[in-house]
């Protein structure tokens, strides 16, 4: 086995099926809120698009998108294996401080909702 991952994206639930079919570790969803990292950026999916794919896809799913401390508990309540995270910690003020505030709200999950990064493809 590879020690590669391997992830595929999706800004739709019918491109996050499509992608669920090819043998990739996980799909990444999003943009969930937006985007200001791309020039030319898919429209937002929001929480029941996220959920729609979270329950449709049979594999990990990590979420993407303008997700911040503060929406951080309504992504993962969709039941998301997971989320990236760009501008809210590269485009803040202070990025340490930034992965702190978000590291505090990913600890604060209960201990059965958390799940490693690799997945069992």
């Amino acid at each position: 086995m590879s020690e590669a991952i391997i992830g595929g994206t999706a800004n739709s639930l019918d491109e996050a099926r499509r992608s669920a079919q090819l043998p990739l570790d996980y799909v990444g969803a999003g943009p969930v809120f937006g985007t200001t990292s791309k020039a030319n950026p898919a429209a937002p999916l929001g929480i029941a698009e996220l959920a729609a794919i979270v329950r449709e896809v049979d594999c990990p799913v990590i979420a993407i998108g303008a997700i911040t401390p503060e929406n951080v508990a309504s992504v993962l309540e969709t039941g998301v294996h997971g989320i990236a995270i760009l501008s809210g910690v590269v485009c803040a003020d202070d990025p340490r401080a930034a992965t702190e505030r978000y590291r505090a709200v990913l600890d604060a999950r209960p201990a059965d909702r958390k799940t490693s990064v690799r997945s069992s493809r």
